[in-house]
């Protein structure tokens, strides 16, 4: 809820173009805001919380993250294909089926990400590698 607050108002005041954020350099500006609240997230559930599985999902959801800003630098990385394909190992680790369901599902996101030129070849695959690196480590 933070974060969407937080494109919400950059996009009313014309600080972001669009809440997508599809600006590479406005993207720059945003992680550093994701980061922050992904990491307190991150460090609350560990402090509070036993299960582990669900803590460890969390630290890799927060290198999910790290790792899509460092490469930001370089490429666009699309967040919507990683954040999807992340998911996808999640739920694949509870229920085969669902974590199938959901593969098929982020192939189709990833897929309106270039029919809405939101991003290129490379910044899909890049998002999918990443997404799977980071949904693997679960």
């Amino acid at each position: 809820m933070p974060i969407t607050w937080h494109n919400y108002s950059k996009v009313k005041r014309g600080r972001y173009a669009d809440f997508d954020l599809s600006n590479q350099t406005q993207r720059a500006g945003f992680y550093p805001i994701v980061l922050l609240f992904s990491g307190l997230f991150t460090l609350f559930l560990i402090s509070t919380s036993p299960y582990q599985p669900f803590n460890r999902g969390a630290v890799c959801f927060f290198l999910l993250l790290t790792g899509s800003y460092a490469i930001n630098i370089f490429l666009k990385v699309s967040l919507h294909t990683a954040v999807s394909f992340f998911l996808a190992c999640a739920l694949f680790g509870l229920d085969e089926y669902l974590g199938v369901l959901m593969g098929l599902f982020s192939v189709l996101i990833a897929v309106s990400r270039l029919v809405l030129k939101r991003h290129s070849l490379p910044e899909i695959i890049a998002g999918v590698l990443i997404g799977l690196v980071a949904g693997a480590s679960l």
